[in-house]
This record gives C-alpha cells, structure tokens and sequence, in this order.
C-alpha cells in the first residue's frame, strides 16, 4: 500500500491520512457543536459542511464496495434511513395527496386558496423533512469514512471520544459546582446539572455511558496483572459512576451501571470465580452511591427524581402521540413535523407558553412522522444488531471478551430511544454511527484497509 506513517501506535495507510484527519475534525465539530437538537443555524452547517467533503472523499476510496459487503438487514436499515425523508419530498398528483389520512384541514385550507391543482409531498413541512435528510450527513460521513480506517485508526478514534468526554466531564463539574453559573453553553432547563457539551443531561449521561464502555474495552485488551486491574476498574467505576450521578439523568446512571457490569464481566467473569466480578461492582458501585448521597445533599436529593416516575411528563407525552399517530396512517405527517402534528391536536385547556418539542420516543415518533415505514427502521436495526451479537456471543474466547463493551453501546442507544431522543442530535448520531462501522465491518470481517 505504500508508505506508512506511525504516530506512537497509531499506523496510518498513506492513503488514510487525509480521511483520518478529516473524520476527527467532523467528529470534534460534531461533539463540540452539536449538542443540541438539529434545527437551522450556524452550529449544525459547521458539523455538516466538512461532513460533505468527508463523504466524498470516501466515496472516492472506495467505500461503496465496502458498504455492499455488510448484511442485508444492515443495508436495509441504511437504506432506510437515507432514503425514506427523500420519499417524503416527492410530489404526489393532488388526487394522490388529498386522498391521504390526517389531511383534510390543510386540504380544505389548499381549496379556500386556490391551490388545489398543485402537487405536493407527503410531509406537511417540508423544511423540516429536509433538515432531517441535512442531519443525516454527518453520521454517514463518519460512518462511511470509519468503514475504510483500519483497527488503528479506528482505536484511535474511539480513544479520541474517550478523552473528549473527560474533558466534557470536567467541564460538567464546573457547571455543577457553579450551578450553571459558568460555562452554560445551551441556557437550557438542565443547566444546573453535568452536562459537558450537550444541552440535556440525559444525553451527557448516554454520552459517559458510550466513553466507560471505550474505557473497559481499552482496559481489558491491556492484559493488566489481575490485583492491579481490579484496582484500576474499580478506580474507574467510582469516578464513572460520580459523573452519570452529577448528571442526574436517570437513563444515564441505568447505562453506566451496565457498562460497569459489562466491563467487569468481560474482564473477570470468564474466570475460575465469575461471582467475583459481579460483587466487586456491585459493593463498588454502591458505595459510590451510598457515599455520593451523604457528601452532597445536593446529589442526594435530586436523585430523588426516581420517585417521580410514575407522574413524568413522558406518560402523558405517548398516550396523546399514539392516537396522534394513527391519524396520519400509513405514511405519517412527515418527518420533522412532530411538533406541528402534535400542536395540532392539543386542546384548548393544554395550549400554554411551552409545547412539547419530541415525543420522548423516537420509536412513538417515528410512528407520528414516518407511520408503518418509519417502524421498519428500528426493526431492520434492531434485528441485524441481535444478530451481530449473536455472532460475538458464539465466538466469544477470553482473549476477546472485552469487544463486549463495543457490543453493548448499541444497546443503550435502542432503550434511549424510548424515552428520549439521543439521535437527534449531531453528536451522539455521529458517535453511534463509529460503532456500526466498528461492529458491522467486524461482523462481516471486512479485510482491514492498509493490510
């Protein structure tokens, strides 16, 4: 392949330097500026312009082969996803359009104008289909560009989101010992809490979650003499653990807790003396809790939001989008047009200065805005991630266990999904879409670009 150019362990094919380089800014822009949900400004054209040259230049190495290699459930779900909000833009004939449910006020709006000859696509906003194509871009630049680096490359990168989230974490304990006060990057409702670069400290929390499993994963492939890695790992679950209760965020510490215990597991648990593994982190993680609860009354009594969960908002979010859902059946209201769909159905005596900006499931939401074919997204995923595990889980030898925690962060972005919105947002789209490189290609074992 030519020349090489080594930077410490970092083994870089001639070819790659440029594609390395590149994929590192648009994930640096990403997870500095991309904190918050996708909307029309200058943060996300900062993420998605490089992110267009990232896909060209992918293309340009080839990655198309490499893409046609991956399961057939894979490249449903891919396909999926890129091309269902450009089928939302078509235009229709307007018998073809009128005809479809959920319709019948803006129809009747098109008539009283006179535009009622005119084609029109299936979404009911069509700006916000076309964001929603827009933020796209990134993840599939990092994704494609990720396809082709090789098992160095893509160390480093992982190692790179690490690093960053400890930044981001210490950023977090300024923000949550001032308060908000300093360091307020969003001015969001959250701004009391750990929350790094992002604008919801459940998304901080997924975020930390994503940066231990890359943390047990390096860890476990150090081969650390046993006395020293139980100290190293249980160092490791208390400072963890400390920043997912910072943030408060109750998906967050629920992650963190099994990235803990799968990192433990992967490390330990294949031994003579599985058990171990387990009551370490076990007596580790509550410890941490239990001590976290009694320095801070701070920490101690916003952890008492989980006595609140049987009157969160989210219940009352899904019973109104499903209905909501139904009308628009089968194609949906288009994505993007969540909050319009829902705005649009509100009563008189729900009406206020706030409204509700997702449905605080991406499943339920999809469903709203995408109807029976939005629904094949997480199917298509879901299946072929099972499947992908399936095929670690058969293979699995001591001398690999710890790709476990790799396997494992998927999975906290499906159980996210169904009570927040993770990946709509440009930094954890753009993380998620480095494990579907990292994971599929290894799946299929793709030949390493460089060997």
């Amino acid at each position: 392949m030519g020349s090489k150019w080594h930077w410490r362990k970092v083994q870089f094919a001639a070819d790659n330097v440029s594609l390395f380089a590149l994929t590192l800014f648009v994930i640096t822009a990403a997870l500095i500026f991309g904190g918050a949900p996708n909307g029309y400004n200058w943060q996300n054209l900062i993420v998605m312009v490089p992110a267009i040259a990232l896909i060209g230049l992918a293309v340009s190495n080839g990655v198309l082969n490499r893409f046609w290699r991956l399961s057939v459930l894979f490249r449903l779900f891919a396909f999926a996803v890129v091309l269902l909000p450009i089928l939302q833009l078509v235009p229709l004939p307007p018998e073809v359009w009128a005809s479809l449910p959920g319709r019948m006020l803006e129809n009747n709006i098109i008539e009283l104008a006179g535009g009622a000859d005119k084609w029109r696509p299936i979404t009911l906003n069509q700006n916000g289909t076309l964001l929603v194509w827009l933020s796209l871009i990134p993840p599939t630049g990092v994704f494609m560009a990720t396809l082709l680096l090789n098992s160095r490359e893509r160390e480093a990168l992982l190692l790179f989101v690490l690093a960053f989230a400890a930044f981001s974490g210490t950023i977090g304990i300024f923000q949550f010992a001032s308060g908000g006060g300093i360091l307020n990057f969003y001015h969001s409702s959250h701004d009391k809490f750990l929350l790094g670069f992002f604008a919801n400290r459940n998304h901080q929390g997924l975020f930390l979650a994503v940066a231990a499993s890359i943390g047990f994963w390096w860890a476990g492939a150090r081969k650390l003499r046993k006395n020293r890695a139980i100290f190293a790992y249980a160092a490791a679950s208390a400072l963890f653990m400390v920043l997912a209760i910072s943030t408060t965020s109750r998906a967050g510490m629920a992650f963190m807790f099994i990235a803990i215990l799968t990192g433990w597991a992967a490390r330990f648990g294949l031994g003579r003396r599985p058990w171990l593994s387990a009551a370490i982190s076990v007596i580790t993680l509550s410890v941490v809790i239990a001590g976290s609860s009694i320095l801070n009354d701070n920490i101690s009594a916003r952890i008492e939001r989980f006595e609140s969960i049987d009157t969160d908002g989210r219940w009352q979010i899904w019973q109104q989008s499903l209905p909501i859902g139904l009308q628009y059946l089968p194609v949906g209201s288009g994505l993007g047009t969540y909050v319009p769909a829902f705005a649009r159905f509100e009563t008189l005596d729900e009406v206020g200065p706030l409204y509700i900006n997702h449905a605080h499931n991406e499943y339920l939401e999809l469903f709203v805005e995408a109807g029976v074919p939005g629904l094949l997204i997480p199917v298509f995923f879901i299946l072929s991630y099972v499947l992908a595990l399936l095929a670690l889980l058969k293979n699995l030898r001591p001398n690999n266990c710890n790709l476990l925690c790799l396997y494992v962060v998927p999975l906290y972005f499906v159980l996210h999904s169904t009570v927040d919105y993770p990946l709509r947002t440009q930094a954890l789209a753009v993380i998620f879409a480095i494990f579907l490189a990292i994971i599929w290609n290894r799946r299929d074992r793709v030949p390493e670009t460089g060997s």
